[in-house]
């Protein structure tokens, strides 16, 4: 019955968070921090790639569960990886391999995972400034995006750095793969925000 009340908590957290009614920070407010929560909020922050939500996060749901979350955990090291870049610490895309190689995230879904792995080495690739690694992860992201079953859906919240990567690529260096992916996430988060999705707005 605890599982089920924390999961109905996370689930209302963040639809809150995903109608843009709460803040970052209201939503990490809001009711008791479990593990699965901080998760969560940790790859709003990510996805996102706010420096401020970043700090606040990593400050406040780091340790151990059933509470916080490991610091040597995928989503945590990421998070911390991305601050670093966007506080323009030296880091480069081996900090992200090295990442994956030692706390590889769990995701039962391998398609899913394919999509989430070429997804974050092109943001980290673009936060660097590696246009070669960027426009080669935003291919292959695109083509594991396309081949997801029916029956998986990628994150919302995925949409953000996903077209943000495609824009980095400088237009004339665009394949036709990048084009077509560019214009058919800018009409999918269109959709998203006319359903209510103003998570998704960025400023």
């Amino acid at each position: 019955q605890r599982d089920d009340h924390q999961f109905a908590g996370i689930v209302y957290t963040a639809m809150h968070y995903q109608a843009g009614m709460w803040s970052f920070e209201q939503t990490l407010d809001f009711g008791e921090i479990t593990t699965g929560k901080a998760r969560m909020m940790i790859r709003y922050a990510i996805h996102t790639e706010n420096a401020d939500n970043l700090e606040l996060c990593l400050r406040r749901v780091i340790g151990e569960p059933p509470d916080a979350v490991p610091a040597n955990e995928y989503d945590p090291a990421l998070a911390q990886l991305v601050l670093d870049l966007l506080k323009g610490r030296k880091r480069g895309v081996a900090d992200f391999d090295k990442i994956v190689g030692a706390s590889p995230p769990n995701i039962q879904s391998k398609h899913l995972l394919q999509v989430m792995l070429h997804l974050h080495r092109g943001m980290i690739a673009r936060l660097v400034g590696d246009n070669t690694v960027l426009k080669k992860e935003s291919a292959e992201c695109e083509k594991a995006w396309q081949a997801l079953p029916e029956e998986l859906m990628a994150k919302i919240e995925w949409l953000l750095p996903r077209r943000r990567n495609l824009e980095s690529i400088p237009p004339r260096q665009r394949t036709k793969l990048h084009r077509e992916a560019l214009a058919r996430t800018q009409a999918e988060i269109e959709s998203y925000i006319k359903r209510g999705y103003h998570f998704l707005i960025e400023p």
